[in-house]
């Protein structure tokens, strides 16, 4: 498994994804910002959180726009 694409949001945040060799696709998105930021999902559908620092639901993500607090990292898997 490795990096499969590096995206790129805004200079506050590191965002790639990860796949899998059964075909799972991962999300992983850092705020590295001081600042609350929101952050465009237009990667795909969230079907579980998978880690998060600010102990976040799937309720908080299944937006497309995903508020991020400061130094707020997460994991989803994408599909569903």
């Amino acid at each position: 498994m490795g990096i499969s694409k590096w995206l790129r949001y805004n200079d506050k945040v590191i965002s790639y994804t990860r796949t899998s060799e059964i075909g799972e696709t991962m999300l992983v998105v850092c705020n590295f910002s001081a600042e609350t930021i929101k952050w465009k999902n237009d990667v795909g559908r969230t079907k579980e959180v998978v880690l998060s620092s600010n102990d976040r639901s799937l309720n908080h993500v299944e937006g497309r726009v995903v508020a991020l607090d400061a130094y707020e990292a997460m994991a989803v898997i994408l599909g569903g």
